[in-house]
């Protein structure tokens, strides 16, 4: 269980950093000291027009590939991490069946 915990560990730390990355990348600095910390306060009232991204402040636009890749991360780490489990479950099933076909035949013997 403790890879299972490890890998899980990793996951967060990749979505944390890349949360980090992109609430910073949004930002453009830090906020009250801490990086990429957006203040909901400060954005702008919507006027309810149609704005392009491009005409958008930079602490407003936040860039989608860091969060893309993240999820892919994510997504495969979990698919990893089930493989594995699928994989330590099957060996010990086949180690069960060599130890009960061995019980077998020592008893047809006896």
């Amino acid at each position: 269980m403790s890879l299972v915990k490890s890998m899980l560990l990793a996951c967060v730390c990749v979505v944390a950093l890349l949360n980090t990355t992109s609430a910073a990348w949004a930002a453009g600095g830090a906020k009250d000291g801490v990086p990429g910390l957006i203040a909901l306060t400060e954005t702008q009232p919507s006027t309810g027009d149609f704005e392009p991204v491009s005409q958008l402040p930079q602490t407003e636009q936040l860039p989608a590939a860091p969060l893309l890749v993240g999820a892919y991360i994510v997504v495969w780490l979990v698919i990893l991490v089930y493989l594995l489990i699928l994989w330590r479950r099957m060996a010990a099933v086949d180690r069960e069946i060599a130890d009960i076909e061995r019980r077998l035949g020592e008893q047809r013997r006896s």
